[in-house]
């Protein structure tokens, strides 16, 4: 359990700790340091908040648990060997705000499927092994409408063969125009496991920003 006061998750803190399985990062924290969850391969969950703002190098790296990660808008460059090495990883939605992705962020992140990309401007890249270089042939990059043609030729990016558009602005209000206003709703990430159950609007509303599944839809809470 993270307390609500902190505000900075040291480097290394939980590093190495294998059975750690969910972790669900309060809104207080805006960093989280080096390494600071390296090498816990039973982690499955991991909800970062709106607040954070810096994600240090190897944050995550070789948790092999992982199968999804939402990065919230509030991020705005994603640190070196961030993700790397988790090699379960499938689906990864990166918020607004970035501006930087860093070396080997997401290197030999072979299982990865679906790349939910939100920038308007693509993210630059440091080096061209900032991702695993064969899933290019493999991973779908879904950017919105209006930016289809800058990462079709962007450097990196113009590297997936698959590019699709994908609707940003789908919004919690689309999903509850048709509903009552004290409907509660069941919320799921991209893989169907079950976020939230039985939330208010309110509550959805509160979730870390990126892409989830409510009534059905796939939705951008913002």
């Amino acid at each position: 359990m993270i307390g609500n006061s902190v505000t900075v998750i040291p480097n290394m803190t939980f590093a190495n700790c294998k059975g750690l399985k969910k972790v669900i990062i309060p809104e207080s924290v805006t960093t989280i340091g080096m390494g600071a969850f390296q090498r816990c391969s039973g982690l499955t969950s991991i909800t970062l908040p709106n607040s954070l703002e810096t994600i240090g190098d190897g944050a995550f790296q070789s948790c092999s648990g992982l199968t999804s990660i939402v990065i919230p808008n509030s991020v705005k460059t994603i640190g070196g060997s961030v993700f790397s090495f988790c090699s379960n990883l499938t689906d990864v939605t990166i918020g607004n705000s970035v501006t930087d992705i860093y070396d080997m962020a997401f290197y030999n992140c072979r299982a990865l499927k679906r790349l939910y990309v939100s920038p308007m401007t693509p993210p630059v890249c440091s080096s061209q092994y900032v991702f695993f270089q064969p899933i290019y042939g493999s991973c779908t990059l879904y950017v919105d409408s209006g930016a289809f043609q800058r990462y079709k030729y962007a450097d990196v990016w113009m590297n997936f063969s698959t590019i699709e558009v994908y609707d940003f602005s789908t919004s919690v209000e689309s999903v509850e125009s048709s509903t009552p206003a004290d409907s509660l709703f069941n919320v799921y990430n991209l893989q169907g496991t079950l976020v939230k159950e039985a939330a208010s609007k309110a509550e959805v509303y509160a979730l870390p920003s990126g892409l989830y599944i409510v009534n059905g839809k796939k939705i951008m809470v913002k």
